[in-house]
């Protein structure tokens, strides 16, 4: 379970200059490292962050997915596939926040937050989606681009560039290069810097402006996703 819940995590941020480790393999968390815990149970939360943390400006935060409320998806008799889906969609939703990534709405994005529970079962993408009207009434959130800002992007085979399409809506595209193109143009993503966030099944979310310290001490397991950072170009 454990390793095919980082290997969907691995895909989600797999163009992006970011490590997401396991304590199963790395017991030891490195000292500027992001940690996600996943254990315990919460009558009404998949997840929670700290903060949307801008252009992750602090590499050493916390999120936490409660597990156990996972239960909540057997009626619907998922796979253990889709069950490790849903837990990393979690994961990397919350992780997202902590890159200062804020809520959106279509299904399909990572930082959904209008979806059924059920629609996690099904491996979701970082992509260009409009804002969750609760975050901001109108606009849209390139993900891609605001990571490709906060973390750079891999450069061994791949580059990137900014596709400024005829919609005026700019978007990161992954081109097959072995020169390394600097990333330009990434704006904020996060329109509240101290928002905490709380996933709940069903899709819907409580946010807290000033609140969301993790309070639970967890054991279980945790997932370091561990920045490189670069200068800005």
């Amino acid at each position: 379970m454990i390793d095919a819940i980082v290997s969907v995590m691995q895909t989600q941020y797999g163009s992006y200059n970011v490590e997401i480790r396991s304590s199963k393999k790395y017991p030891s968390v490195p000292a500027d490292a992001t940690v996600i815990y996943f254990g315990l149970y919460d009558p009404n939360l998949l997840g929670l962050a700290e903060n949307c943390d801008e252009y992750n400006a602090d590499l050493t935060q916390r999120a936490i997915v409660f597990t156990d409320t996972f239960a909540i998806f057997m009626p619907l008799e998922p796979t253990l596939e889709e069950v490790a889906t849903a837990i990393a969609n979690v994961a990397s939703h919350e992780a997202g926040h902590l890159l200062g990534l804020e809520h959106t709405q279509d299904w399909t994005e990572l930082m959904d937050t209008t979806s059924p529970a059920s629609s996690l079962l099904t491996a979701q993408t970082f992509h260009l989606a409009p804002l969750y009207t609760g975050v901001f009434p109108i606009g849209w959130q390139d993900s891609p681009l605001l990571l490709a800002g906060s973390l750079g992007t891999r450069y061994v085979e791949a580059a990137c560039r900014i596709d400024r399409s005829a919609n005026g809506a700019n978007t990161v595209d992954v081109v097959e290069s072995g020169s390394g193109a600097m990333v330009e143009g990434a704006s904020s993503g996060c329109r509240q810097a101290s928002r905490a966030t709380e996933v709940c099944p069903g899709g819907r979310d409580r946010q807290q402006c000033g609140q969301g310290s993790v309070q639970h001490e967890v054991s279980k397991d945790w997932f370091a996703v561990h920045s490189r950072r670069r200068a800005a170009g």
